[in-house]
């Protein structure tokens, strides 16, 4: 099992290791600077669906802070120390 293990686990680095060294040779910055621009977005840009759900998400945002300062205008009062309420004393829980 632990030989077999080992023999994944040495064709995965070496895998990797042809990957990563070529790095730098596939995706040099004089590459992309060659790149037009058209190819530069396809490679780097977030899909229209992605743009779309990013622009509903931040309106969505923008109209729950605007909630959350409303609500905090109407936050909890605070008492004179006379009476808090939702409190319970010893005696009456039954402790």
């Amino acid at each position: 099992m632990s030989l077999r293990v080992f023999a994944d686990n040495l064709m995965i680095l070496a895998l990797e290791n042809c990957l990563i060294s070529d790095i730098p040779n596939i995706l040099s910055p004089d590459k992309v600077y060659g790149m037009s621009d058209e190819t530069v977005e396809a490679l780097a840009a977030e899909s229209k669906q992605i743009q779309r759900d990013r622009k509903e998400l931040q309106s969505q945002l923008e109209k729950l802070r605007k909630g959350l300062a409303a609500c905090r205008v109407y936050g909890p009062n605070q008492f004179s120390g006379m009476c808090a309420p939702f409190t319970t004393s010893p005696a009456s829980s039954g402790i």
